[in-house]
């Protein structure tokens, strides 16, 4: 029994050792928070740092034929889901006409489950700077508009982010 009970302990003490990370890093490294990858806003002049970031690729396949790689940013603050920010855009493009697809949500904001977007009125500018080896960068600014109250809109200044994937 004693041996026994010695294998359990070692065995207990070798699990708890390599199972936990010494990393201290905030994330870094993280799928979901890349190094070195940021989204930051100043909102209604407040400013956010978007520090949780998920890329996801889908794949497209249109009728006639063509195949695109979508990317499907999605930003939030800590991880809460009562606050973020998505967009979306075909992998390889940039510019000024970079986002969005199908008339699909070119840029999203999400607070408390109001849904702003730029959809409806035309204030709002980026510009995709970067869009291969992983990485997408880019600036923004603009108002985006409840989608269900236009005269209820959220005012962005000095958005950028670094994003890699």
């Amino acid at each position: 029994m004693k041996k026994f009970t010695y294998f359990l302990m070692v065995t207990l003490v070798t699990l708890f050792t390599f199972s936990c990370s010494n990393d201290d890093d905030s994330g870094n490294g993280d799928v979901n928070n890349p190094k070195n990858s940021y989204l930051k806003a100043t909102i209604d002049g407040k400013e956010k740092t978007f520090n949780t970031i998920v890329v996801n690729k889908k794949y497209i396949e249109y009728n006639d034929g063509e195949k695109v790689t979508l990317l499907q940013v999605t930003a939030s603050i800590d991880n809460n889901p009562t606050e973020k920010i998505t967009f979306a855009l075909r992998e390889g493009q940039i510019g000024s006409d970079a986002l969005g697809y199908d008339g699909g949500d070119m840029f999203a904001y999400y607070k408390d489950n109001i849904h702003y977007t730029n959809m409806a009125i035309g204030d709002f500018s980026y510009i995709i700077n970067k869009n291969s080896d992983n990485k997408i960068e880019g600036t923004f600014s603009g108002l985006l508009y409840n989608n269900y109250n236009s005269s209820d809109f959220k005012e962005f200044t000095k958005g950028e982010f670094k994003i890699q994937y």
